[in-house]
Formats: C-alpha cells, sequence, structure tokens
C-alpha cells in the first residue's frame, strides 16, 4: 500500500507543488545509510535533476557569513550515517555525477574489524528496545551474544583507512562519536569522551577536520547539545523532520530520512518532506 502511495503522490504533482512551497528558498538535508549502488544510482540521477547539491561545509560556511541568500535555490545536502564498508562502492557515482557528500563516521569502528553494535543485536532485544535502555543495561545485554564493542570480527563493517582516503576528494568525513552510544542514555563522562574523543581520533589518525556531528539515532538533549558545543563542533544534525534556514538552530539542524530506497516514487516523495509532512498529520 505504502508503494502506491508513493506513487500516486508522486504522480499527482503533489511533490512538485510541495517542493516549491517549502524547498525553493531553504536548504534540505538528505540521511542515507548504506544504500546499495542501485539505490543511489537512481537518487542521484533524480536529485541532480530536480536540485541543486552542495555540501555540509557550503552551508555552514555561508551561515556563517550571512550569505545563505546566495545559495542556490533547492539547496540539497546528502549525508550518510555510521560508515558503512558499503558506501566505498559509491565513490564512482559520486565522481560520475560530480557532487559531493558527507559521511559521519563512527571513528573507533572505521579501520578496525569492529562491529556496529545495531547490526549485531539480533537474538537479543529488538533493536529499538535496546537504543531505550541505559548505555550500560545496552551492553549487558549484548554481552550475552558475546558482542563486545572493542571486539575484532572475521568480517569488516566498516571503512577502511585506505578507502576513506580515496574518497576524500568528494566526501567530506565527520563524526558520529565513537562507538555509536545513543548519546541521550549515556552518563555525562561518556559522552564527553565520545564526543572528543571521535574528534581527536579522526584528526589525528585520518588528518580529517572535523567540526560537525550527528547524533546517533537522531537523539539529543539539552545536555548532548551543550558537550557539543564544548566539544568544538560548529553543528550538530539530527533526524528531526524539515528544513533548514537562517534561523535553524545549527546544533538542530533537520534531515528527511529517505531509507535507503531503491523506489523514485518514494525517494520523491520523502526527499520532498511531503511523506513526513503526512505522517505528522496522522495520516497513513
Amino acid at each position: 500500500m505504502k508503494a502506491l502511495a508513493f506513487r500516486l503522490l508522486h504522480q499527482s504533482g503533489c511533490v512538485r507543488l510541495f517542493r516549491f512551497l517549502y524547498q525553493r528558498r531553504r536548504v534540505t538535508i538528505l540521511l542515507f545509510h548504506d544504500p546499495s549502488p542501485t539505490a543511489m544510482e537512481m537518487a542521484l540521477r533524480y536529485l541532480t535533476r530536480f536540485y541543486r547539491i552542495i555540501s555540509l561545509q557550503t552551508y555552514l560556511e555561508a551561515r556563517s557569513a550571512g550569505t545563505t541568500d546566495r545559495l542556490p535555490e533547492y539547496s540539497l545536502i546528502l549525508t550518510f550515517d555510521d560508515g558503512h564498508r558499503g558506501n566505498y562502492a559509491l565513490l564512482p557515482l559520486f565522481e560520475k555525477y560530480g557532487v559531493p557528500a558527507t559521511i559521519f563516521l563512527c571513528s573507533a569502528i572505521v579501520d578496525t574489524y569492529r562491529h556496529f553494535w545495531f547490526l549485531d543485536a539480533d537474538g537479543v532485544l529488538p533493536v529499538e528496545r535496546l537504543k531505550a535502555l541505559p548505555n550500560t543495561e545496552r551492553l549487558e545485554c549484548l554481552g550475552g551474544i558475546q558482542f563486545a564493542e572493542e571486539k575484532e570480527y572475521p568480517t569488516r563493517q566498516a571503512l577502511s583507512a585506505r578507502e576513506i582516503q580515496r574518497m576524500r576528494p568528494l566526501i567530506d568525513f565527520q563524526s558520529h562519536t565513537r562507538f555509536h552510544s545513543i548519546l541521550t542514555t549515556c552518563a555525562r563522562a561518556r559522552v564527553r569522551a565520545s564526543l572528543q574523543g571521535a574528534k581527536e581520533r579522526l584528526e589525528r589518525d585520518f588528518g580529517l577536520s572535523i567540526n560537525a556531528l550527528a547524533y546517533p539515532n537522531g537523539d539529543y538533549d539539552t545536555r548532548t547539545v551543550e558537550e557539543t558545543r564544548t566539544a568544538g563542533y560548529r553543528c550538530g544534525l539530527t533526524v528531526d523532520h524539515g528544513f533548514n534556514d537562517d534561523d535553524t538552530d545549527l546544533f538542530l539542524l533537520r534531515r528527511l530520512d529517505v531509507n535507503d530506497t531503491e523506489d523514485v516514487h518514494e525517494l520523491a516523495v520523502k526527499a520532498s518532506g511531503l511523506w513526513q509532512h503526512l505522517k505528522s498529520m496522522h495520516l497513513p
């Protein structure tokens, strides 16, 4: 039913109207995780037709200089959370379309054989329930399946240092904390170590310039924002749906999650913000 709804909304002209009314003079940030090359090819073909893709750093510089009015209409930023190994297979597509993107790295997982806890959580509790637990309890539960944050596995899930260096000409790498802990469930000391430690390692070991943080799972609170500022970041990205303008708090930047879809109708509807708008009205 959802596939049919996406098709109808897209083909009816609703997406075009919504895009004109709400996105023309605002900056849209899209969220991907680990899309297949097929999905990304479709996405870039569509997005480069209807939007002007800019880098996150271009937007931050415009905000700092007070020149966001000079950004192109329908400005759009591509972001990817976690630093999945599969992101490397997308490099030829970024080169083909000549567009920038930002990948947020879990600094203690990239260039290791450690695993993302949420990919190995099967058989414990549903991932959403694990996310809600205090961090110490979550780690205890995962220990029941012999998962440990610093354990090295036979397979690699995250990008390697070589892959990161190969991607740097087109890709801006930023921070997604160390182990993807949900910051709102952590003690303050863990929050501070996650934020500062990630920034320090990514700059020291990979030669990156880190000024942006994507909150794991999009979760934040007043303490999280305060610690993010203190750690030296210039902005924080949430998964709160909506668009960004001069009044948007730089530590509460909004993003639209497009679900790594291979369906162009779903992409079109979600990238416009229409789907999230309808959901907020409690429509199916």
